[in-house]
């Protein structure tokens, strides 16, 4: 095996219904979490926070954890009659930070970053 092909490709995760297990209808394209971007925006993120200087209020961690997720979110797609408030939301920084508010949608894309085997072809 050539280790020097090592590299991850991105990952579909389906959102599920955490009552039924069944799809949502609502699909995220997850990069690997050691991709450069997602490390990028994790650097920038830490060095902000190190200017600052004080414990964050639980707001602000909240809100810094779904940024940080979302740095490993590169694009969704709405099937059927999934919807947000209503809407197909366009990809969005704005748009990705609502939907990861929901602690059920965030729950299943932190268990899929964590899934290393999901990113890597077999």
């Amino acid at each position: 095996m050539d280790l020097s092909n090592l590299k991850p490709t991105t990952s579909e995760l389906a959102i599920k219904d955490p009552a039924t297990d069944q799809p949502t209808g609502l699909v995220i394209e997850l990069r690997y979490v050691n991709d450069d971007k997602y490390e990028q925006h994790s650097y920038e993120r830490v060095m902000a926070e190190a200017e600052g200087g004080e414990a964050p209020s639980y707001s602000q961690y909240k809100r810094r954890r779904i940024d940080q997720i979302a740095g490993a979110c590169v694009g969704w797609r709405w099937e059927g009659d999934a919807s947000f408030g209503g809407e197909k939301l366009e990809f969005g920084t704005e748009n990705l930070r609502k939907v990861l508010a929901v602690n059920e949608i965030r729950d299943q894309v932190e268990k899929r970053l964590n899934d290393k085997k999901r990113f890597f072809p077999g």
